[in-house]
């Protein structure tokens, strides 16, 4: 590491969403707790950040300060429509219902360490992206828009890990290319077949994608 990123850290409220590996924060934590001491871990990212962009610019300034590859995973778009059609939410008028602002759109994004994809097998109907150097990295976060106060949203960052399961260095960390960044589309193997039917810039950009990730 050859500097440092201020940050603080916060705890997460109850919330009990899981993220996409299907591993729950509680068994993680135990499977953690076995292998402690072979963690390298890094500082804590600054929980708030005003705006995607600046929350970009400091994740790159991050990874490039602590030495580490950090992708996007995932991509939540905004759920208005869908939480308006919800029973729970039945009666209640517009203010009430726990909409985010359009313009906010993407709602929420999961970043992992570029170790961290988790293999596919055939039983699921996906490939293994044998290319990716996964070693099951379980170092990630998720950045989601939060209101602060009436009208007032920020990034927040959440439900962080930062235990890496391999070295983090510097030397490590010029093996590998930058990251996609989040506005880059992220293909999963499964939409290998939608591509081939697609027009050839689309599948350019299938095959662009893989390289960025591949570790």
């Amino acid at each position: 590491m050859r500097g440092d990123i201020g940050g603080n850290t916060e705890a997460d409220n109850g919330d009990s969403s899981e993220y996409t590996s299907g591993v729950s924060r509680s068994s993680r934590k135990r499977a953690l707790a076995d292998c402690d001491d072979e963690l390298y871990y890094v500082p804590p990212l600054k929980t708030y950040h005003k705006t995607w962009a600046k929350f970009e610019k400091y994740l790159k300034k991050y990874q490039s300060v602590t030495d580490q590859v950090i992708v996007v995973s995932q991509t939540v778009k905004l759920r208005n429509r869908q939480i308006n059609r919800m029973k729970v939410h039945t009666g209640k008028s517009v203010a009430q219902l726990p909409l985010v602002p359009e313009e906010l759109d993407p709602y929420q994004r999961v970043y992992i360490s570029t170790h961290g994809w988790k293999s596919r097998n055939r039983s699921t109907g996906q490939r293994p992206m044998h290319m990716l150097k996964s070693v099951g990295c379980d170092m990630r976060f998720r950045a989601k828009w939060a209101e602060q106060s009436r009208g007032n949203w920020e990034i927040q960052v959440k439900s962080a890990f930062y235990g890496h399961f391999h070295p983090v260095t510097e030397e490590v960390y010029h093996k590998y290319p930058p990251g996609p960044s989040s506005s880059a589309q992220i293909f999963e193997p499964n939409e290998r077949h939608r591509a081939r039917r697609s027009k050839a810039s689309r599948v350019y950009d299938y095959i662009r994608a893989l390289r960025a990730v591949d570790g």
